[in-house]
């Protein structure tokens, strides 16, 4: 609806608002109907319309309301009726026709019709422009016709002078002509000379950056470029207006005046916007931009008088140049706008405005600058944008921007700064292709190096592991040659003592004979009697066999009951209590518990302050032993460092004063029925899916039914691809389409009348063993590729088990994390022996009490300084990082599928009587390598297994990737945390020389360099391709949008920035200017 300059009423009989009544709101389902046909009639994006339908029931009521006050009481009818009538040559001679137009100026029809149009909803719109009315017709016309009038406002003040204008519409005796809508051939010479009344209050509110003195060379300057403009637009208007159709009668100036018409300038401008307003509508948009007289009328109200209907011209054209299939359009209508105003070359009368001091308006330049870079750059094709960015070249626009470059509006200055962010500059792009050929063939060089690189360091890490192996197995057999010698030793030095006891027990034996059969022989009778009554004893039973492997010999027998008796050997000592550890050296890590004893570990280490809790997942104390635990003292570790450091330690992490108290902590039904499919002659024993994909896998196959059986029955690879083999693969029939097509077959049935199809299966099902013929295939085919693809895997889980293990970085590392948590957590927990590697990961998560760093940059710190050689952990990191991609899980699969396979290479060898030649080659040659294979994965299950075990995990629940994964993720937070902290040190170092230094230059320059980078930083996160909106995709309200976007940040494209970098690079003074504008911003 069109509404006056006041909300109560509109002038000269347009549109009149509804009384401002609030109605009662009906029930639900009346407001929801109501609120579909607003939003209908509004023809909304989908996003936008599901945002209104969100709304509650009372807030769809009130937007109803509002839609219902803003609806039309004027047709479209009734304006186009008095546009028609001042077209009309007729009209001044009639009463009835003027008594029409009633006391409103054409200048306020034209305003209620903007009104209309940018308020009424799309319905009304659309009736405005449709076939019927044809109101873009009718106001295109009326344009040309005030164009026309302007035409000859501007000739007339260059030939009788500035004062001879008068009023602007003095047309005294002379005729107009007018142009009809067919086509116009109109004529201007430059707006910016006129000097009349009416343009001075146009001037005045005008925004410039300087005063305008009015001086009498300004308006001789001015009135030349006017005589010379207009004398051309009339070479012009004579060689163009062959084709252009006439009135037949042309209104005089006292006609015009009884039809109460306003000022040309002044109708102009609104006509421009209510074209605005129609292309603001999607259906609007596509029409103005498909009748070609618009776009003319237009872009030849750039001779406007005014300024700010210059600007509101360029903005539209800058819009439709940012629509798919826009760009060629304008530049017809320029080229129009050259033959009409006899111009020597396209956009020169636009340059001439452009720089032309006397009227030095920001708005109008801002759009011009936009323009310009919008028309030169919005296009693809960079050979074009050249030639347009010479065209603009050469009518003095770079001479120009760098006379106006150090502007004091940023506005203009971010216009120019994003024209010469999209300049293609030629030179240097002739030297960034040559600098990128050059370029690219040392990448090709340094990738043929970097994969050599690879390939070498994958040779090396296989001999390492090999070298590791080797080296295993000469180590275990040295401790098996030691404990031989061990053995031998023990038993050598055994049978000398055995020895040596016996001499002793036969040299006692035989002096006790001797001095028997000495008192036998003396022949004492009192000797001789009791010697009789005294039984000589026995000899000593045989000493038992020795036991096997060398043991040690039981004791001796007793000894004889007589005075002389050897030494008896000590008691054994008694057996150890098995939860005592052997005294056989002093242990360097903390005294593990007695079993059944002591199952809690009491904290020795006191702290001031409340300390946040660890928690990490502890070891139980019989999970230590034979860990990397069992080697760690955290207690001699806390003794050692430095008091200091754990004070600050403490005042980072504090909670609150130590209380001493204990803490509490918070813990399809498939389809049963087969549809077969029947062909009209053909009979298949296949359902239609499946047939449907047999036919399209025959025609991938491409080989004939013989060809595919011999080749399957001779295991030839050669001659089928492996794509080939894949695809037969799916083909194969299933059991149940192996017996219905034998039973077919078994029937006597005619084979013939089966599908290609159900043939082709037919003659699979006679090969024999055919599933495994095709696995053997895919089995070979395949078997390089994997064992490739697994070896790496398997060596890089192998090295960083290894290499994991035997760290003493990492031992570190857990002394200092056991010391620390100990810390934190031994007045609430307790003191624990080991913890879980996963525990690493809530290191990052523990912050101090300022929360400006977390527990692992305190570890960070303390390792840089106390352990300086487990600071580097770039060999662990980049180890880690490989084997946490690896699952050793997975790597066993696929080598028990691999040894199915050779099993069964080897099976149908048997079969063939080992007389076919490609098993024989394939197992000649792969067979020992599935067996070096199996022997790598055999050493890399039991090197990770040691390495976890070491660790405190086991193997069995602890998966390869997930055991990597965590250390890797603990070295690269370390790492990053090393980073931050240099960072932080770097700042705080900053700001110490900063508040130090009392030169201002330095400062500074630094503040310039700083907005340099955030510049270039956020230009590069922000700048997106301006991709064209399709003529398709434009909807209701596009070109506001195109517009307040262009508003918002200028047109530059993504391809613009590394060309912006080098500019300020090659040019400092563009920097520094580019930066103050930011920082003025």
């Amino acid at each position: 609806m069109g509404h006056g300059a006041s909300h109560g009423q509109q002038a000269g009989g347009g549109d009149r608002w509804k009384n401002d009544v609030k109605q009662p709101m009906p029930d639900a389902s009346t407001v929801e109907h109501r609120f579909n046909q607003v939003l209908n009639l509004m023809d909304l994006p989908p996003d936008k319309a599901k945002l209104l339908r969100s709304y509650d029931h009372q807030k769809k009521w009130e937007i109803v309301c509002d839609q219902e006050k803003m609806s039309a009481k004027q047709a479209p009818s009734f304006y186009l009726s008095k546009l028609s009538t001042y077209l009309d040559p007729k009209a001044p001679r009639s009463t009835k026709r003027r008594r029409t137009l009633g006391n409103s100026k054409s200048t306020q029809v034209l305003r209620d019709l903007e009104i209309s149009l940018r308020t009424n909803n799309i319905e009304w719109v659309r009736e405005f422009l449709n076939e019927e009315n044809k109101g873009l017709e009718v106001l295109i016309e009326y344009l040309s016709f005030q164009l026309e009038i302007l035409k000859f406002e501007l000739g007339k003040s260059c030939i009788d002078g500035p004062n001879a204008v008068g009023s602007g519409t003095g047309l005294a005796d002379e005729q107009i002509g007018i142009g009809s809508s067919g086509g116009h051939s109109l004529v201007y010479s430059s707006p910016a000379v006129i000097t009349s009344q009416n343009s001075a209050p146009m001037l005045q509110r005008t925004k410039s950056l300087g005063p305008y003195d009015g001086s009498s060379e300004v308006e001789d300057s001015r009135n030349s470029t006017m005589r010379r403009s207009y004398r051309r637009s009339q070479r012009g208007y004579r060689s163009t207006t062959g084709g252009t159709p006439r009135l037949r009668r042309r209104p005089t100036h006292k006609q015009l005046s009884r039809l109460n018409m306003g000022e040309a300038e002044d109708d102009i401008h609104v006509c421009i916007m209510c074209i605005r307003a129609i292309m603001n509508n999607k259906y609007g948009f596509n029409m103005v931009i498909e009748h070609t007289q618009a776009i003319n009328c237009i872009a030849l109200s750039l001779n406007h008088k005014s300024l700010r209907t210059k600007a509101l011209v360029l903005e539209l054209l800058a819009a439709i140049c940012l629509v798919k299939g826009g760009h060629p359009i304008i530049l017809n209508a320029f080229d129009n706008f050259k033959a009409v105003c006899g111009e020597q070359y396209r956009f020169l009368t636009l340059m001439e405005y452009f720089k032309d001091l006397t009227e030095y308006n920001i708005d109008f330049m801002v759009a011009c600058m936009q323009f310009i870079n919008i028309v030169v750059h919005s296009v693809e094709d960079m050979n074009f944008r050249v030639y347009l960015q010479y065209e603009f070249t050469q009518l003095g626009l770079e001479a120009y921007l760098d006379k106006i470059g150090q502007t004091e509006s940023d506005e203009l200055q971010v216009q120019i700064s994003a024209y010469w962010d999209n300049f293609f500059d030629v030179q240097s792009l002739m030297e960034d292709s040559e600098t990128r050929a050059l370029a690219l063939e040392r990448v090709n060089e340094l990738d043929h190096e970097l994969s050599r690189c690879h390939e070498v360091e994958n040779e090396i890490m296989a001999k390492i592991v090999e070298l590791e192996t080797e080296n295993l197995k000469l180590q275990r057999m040295n401790e098996e040659l030691m404990e031989m010698r061990e053995k031998s030793t023990e038993e050598i030095n055994t049978l000398r003592k055995k020895i040596s006891d016996k001499d002793k027990e036969y040299t006692q034996r035989a002096s006790f004979l001797e001095n028997k059969l000495q008192q036998l022989e003396n022949g004492s009778v009192s000797g001789g009697s009791s010697t009789s009554s005294t039984p000589v004893p026995p000899p000593p039973p045989p000493p038992p066999p020795m036991p096997p492997g060398g043991a040690v010999m039981a004791p001796p027998p007793p000894p004889m009951p007589t005075k002389i008796s050897g030494e008896v050997p000590p008691p054994p000592p008694p057996p150890m209590n098995p939860g005592v550890m052997p005294m056989t050296g002093e242990r360097s890590g903390p005294p593990l518990p007695v079993a059944g004893l002591m199952t809690i570990r009491h904290p020795k280490m006191k702290t001031k302050y409340k300390l946040p809790t660890l928690n990490w997942i502890a070891l139980r104390p019989t999970e230590v032993n034979g860990t990397v635990f069992s080697n760690l003292d955290d207690e001699k570790l806390y003794n050692r460092l430095n008091r200091l450091r754990l004070d600050r330690f403490e005042e980072q992490f504090k909670l609150g004063p130590a209380n001493g108290g204990v803490g509490t902590d918070k813990t399809d039904r498939p389809d049963d029925t087969i549809k077969k499919f029947r062909g009209p002659e053909k009979v298949s024993q296949l359902d239609h899916n499946r047939l449907r994909n047999m036919a399209i896998c025959r025609r991938k196959l491409d080989l004939a039914t013989d060809a595919v059986v011999r080749l399957v029955n001779n295991l030839d690879l050669k001659t089928m691809s492996h794509d080939q083999l894949e695809t037969l693969m799916r083909m194969v029939p299933n059991e149940a389409e192996s017996k219905a097509l034998k039973q077919y077959e078994k029937d006597h049935k005619n084979i013939d009348g089966l599908t290609d199809e159900d043939k082709f299966l037919l003659q699979l099902t006679k090969v024999e063993r055919l599933q495994q013929k095709l696995n053997i295939m895919h089995y070979m085919s395949t078997f390089q590729e994997t064992v490739s693809t697994i070896s790496p895997q398997v060596h890089s889980v192998t090295h960083a088990a290894r290499t994991i293990k035997s760290s003493k970085k990492v031992s570190q590392m857990l002394e200092l994390i056991l010391m620390i948590g100990n810390m934190m957590n031994g007045a609430k927990r307790g003191a624990a022996y080991g913890f879980k590697l996963q525990s690493l990961d809530i290191l990052p998560d523990l912050k101090s009490a300022d929360k400006k760093c977390s527990l692992l940059h305190f570890i960070v710190d303390v390792l840089k300084e106390e352990f300086p050689e487990a600071a580097s952990i770039d060999q662990e990191l980049r180890i880690t990082e490989k084997a946490a991609q690896v699952s050793l899980e997975n790597l066993l699969t696929d080598q028990t599928e691999l040894e199915k396979g050779m099993e069964l290479c080897r099976r149908e060898l048997a079969l063939r009587k080992e007389k076919d030649q490609v098993l024989q080659e394939f197992l000649c040659q792969n067979d020992e390598k599935l067996r070096k294979l199996v022997s790598d994965m055999a050493v890399a299950k039991e090197a990770y297994a040691d390495c976890v075990s070491f660790y405190g995990e086991s193997a069995r629940t602890v998966t390869t990737n997930a055991f990597f994964s965590t250390l890797h993720r603990f070295f690269k937070n370390l790492k990053q945390a090393e980073t931050e902290n240099e960072r932080r040190r770097m700042l705080e170092e900053a700001q110490r020389q900063k508040s130090l230094s009392n030169n201002n230059n330095v400062q500074d320059s630094k503040r310039n360099q700083d907005a340099v980078i955030n510049e270039i930083k956020s230009r590069t996160k922000q700048i997106k391709e301006k991709k064209l909106l399709k003529q398709d995709e434009v909807y209701n309200g596009a070109l506001e949008d195109i517009l307040l976007n262009l508003k918002n940040e200028p047109y530059v494209r993504a391809d613009a920035v590394r060309r912006s970098q080098r500019r300020k690079l090659d040019n400092p003074n563009l920097v520094q200017s580019r930066d103050a504008a930011t920082m003025d911003v």
